[in-house]
């Protein structure tokens, strides 16, 4: 299937949300779609931004078999239900939203519930932060992160120079955006730099595309 089919196969998850707020939220995921397709084809909001590049399926060295998650909005979420279906990664999940932590954990056996962050970023290989904007102080202040650890930096509006100085850490640090399909293994997800753990993990949750050039700072990436 090629580059172009898969990403409009995932288009289609979207068009399904029901719901009190479904106008909206349909509103939303289509101008996220609409974006990432831009990023996919070298553009955004009409403005070039360099060269993407897709990924090829990685080995499975690059393979990682225990992430964590700080976070459980609707991206956290969507990631833990994608990688329940799929095979037997290991996923830690912080304490925040407990309520939503304890039952993806209840769905799934693989899926555990830490006592706070620090154990979330001790126990796992890849770390994906999917906080809130407004809470990633509060969420993050402390964490220690070792440079063995890999970073993905899912937050809407916070770019990697910013996470970095906040957490004060060595470690590779890859910024992505995917998309709700994320939950039925279908996401068409950007990202910045190219790692080949990260790559691998967005491969087994649809596909997955690299940029090649650092962003500009009016990128989404």
């Amino acid at each position: 299937m090629t580059c172009r089919k898969r990403s409009k196969a995932a288009s289609n998850a979207w068009q399904g949300i029901t719901g009190p707020c479904g106008d909206r939220a349909r509103e939303m995921c289509a101008r996220l779609y609409t974006t990432v397709n831009s990023l996919a084809d070298g553009r955004c909001f009409g403005v070039e931004i360099g060269p993407v590049t897709s990924t090829t399926h990685s080995t499975e060295a690059a393979v990682v078999k225990r992430i964590g998650i700080i976070g459980v909005g609707e991206i956290g979420r969507a990631m833990v239900t994608g990688l329940c279906d799929g095979d037997r990664t290991e996923v830690f999940l912080s304490p925040r939203g407990a309520r939503t932590a304890a039952e993806l954990a209840g769905r799934c056996e693989t899926v555990q519930v830490c006592a706070d962050n620090q154990e979330v970023v001790d126990r796992s290989e890849l770390v994906i932060i999917a906080v809130r904007r407004e809470d990633r102080h509060e969420a993050l202040a402390g964490l220690r992160v070792a440079g063995d650890k890999v970073l993905v930096n899912v937050m809407a509006g916070v770019g990697n120079d910013d996470l970095r100085q906040m957490l004060a850490t060595e470690a590779p640090l890859v910024r992505a955006i995917p998309l709700p399909a994320i939950r039925e293994r279908r996401s068409l997800t950007v990202t910045w730099p190219s790692h080949p753990a990260v790559n691998s993990l967005f491969e087994r949750l649809g596909y997955s595309r690299s940029r090649t050039r650092r962003p500009s700072t009016s990128s989404p990436l």
